[in-house]
């Protein structure tokens, strides 16, 4: 699944982190606590342009 980053528009990819995400459709920062012990990770979307290529 793509989406656009609000941002400059570059391609967005899924990415989980354990520690923190991006909002949907931008690539700023949102801090969360560690997930609980067999808590799945929060699904998260970064772009490519602004962040690199996942």
């Amino acid at each position: 699944m793509v989406r656009k980053c609000e941002v400059c528009g570059g391609k967005i990819q899924v990415v989980v982190y354990s520690d923190h995400t991006y909002f949907g459709g931008n690539c700023f920062t949102r801090a969360f606590p560690e997930p609980k012990r067999g808590e799945k990770s929060k699904e998260s979307w970064e772009c490519e342009k602004c962040w690199g290529p996942v």
